[in-house]
């Protein structure tokens, strides 16, 4: 939120200086600063959720890997092997 915040909080400012034309961009500021929080936290989760399935995806590999590597050597033969 920190780049939202210093673009329209600080460096627009600083570019637009006192010229009348910029006189609505506090009020947009404003207005999205709200709608930026949203999207930020939204991220957040996401990246979080994303983590976590991910997580949760390499146990499940890791915990079937286990599990077939004892169930190989009772093969009779070999499978899939080139």
């Amino acid at each position: 939120m920190a780049d939202f915040e210093q673009i329209l909080g600080e460096d627009a400012y600083a570019a637009a200086g006192d010229t009348p034309a910029f006189s609505g961009l506090k009020a947009f500021a404003d207005q999205q600063s709200a709608a930026m929080e949203k999207v930020e936290k939204h991220g957040l989760s996401l990246g979080r959720n994303v983590q976590s399935g991910a997580q949760e995806a390499d146990a499940t590999d890791s915990e079937n890997a286990n599990e077939m590597d004892s169930a190989s050597y009772g093969l009779g033969r070999e499978i899939n092997v080139y």
